[in-house]
């Protein structure tokens, strides 16, 4: 695969374009352009006038991504490639959905504690994080800037499970 690639120092973002798709790497992971950053669902609107705060990308840790790729392709049928990132090892997950369903990615875990993370599409960063503290959570990266793209912010519910929060917004500098 050939890839353009461009790096933002005072974002700490990565841009990754190939033949078929664009990607960010944000906080060390890369997200697919589109669904998470822009594409909107096909699903029949709800009742309620609240956007829906849907998952737009996932990672998944492994202590052996042999056998993980083994498992999760064996019981979902996901296809995994090979990725450009800043974690080495770091595989694309084709979850094979509509256009609309969140890819992922698979990586080496870290340390002990980490678990998989969820990217949730919010309208605001700013009013999430907020209510994430004031329901028990806690901000552990705060908003960062993807320039022309939105802005994110890493945080831990009361059961110190991990998830990210993305802002679409164009105008992020």
């Amino acid at each position: 695969m050939s890839a353009s690639i461009v790096w933002s120092e005072s974002s700490h973002v990565l841009s990754i374009s190939t033949e078929s798709d664009d990607y960010l790497m944000v906080a060390g992971f890369p997200h697919k352009i589109g669904g998470c950053h822009g594409n909107t669902s096909t699903k029949a609107k709800s009742k309620s006038s609240r956007p829906a705060a849907s998952i737009c990308w996932f990672d998944v840790p492994a202590d052996d991504l042999g056998r993980a790729k083994n498992f999760y392709g064996a019981l979902f049928g996901w296809k995994f490639g090979k990725f450009p990132a800043a974690v080495d090892e770091y595989w694309h997950i084709d979850t094979g959905g509509a256009e609309a369903s969140p890819d992922g990615g698979l990586l080496p875990r870290m340390h002990s504690g980490h678990t998989t993370t969820i990217y949730v599409t919010v309208p605001s960063v700013d009013k999430a994080v907020t209510k994430v503290q004031k329901l028990g959570g806690t901000l552990c990266k705060p908003k960062t800037a993807v320039p022309r793209m939105g802005y994110f912010a890493i945080c831990e519910d009361t059961e110190h499970n991990a998830f990210a929060l993305w802002e679409m917004n164009k105008q992020a500098k």
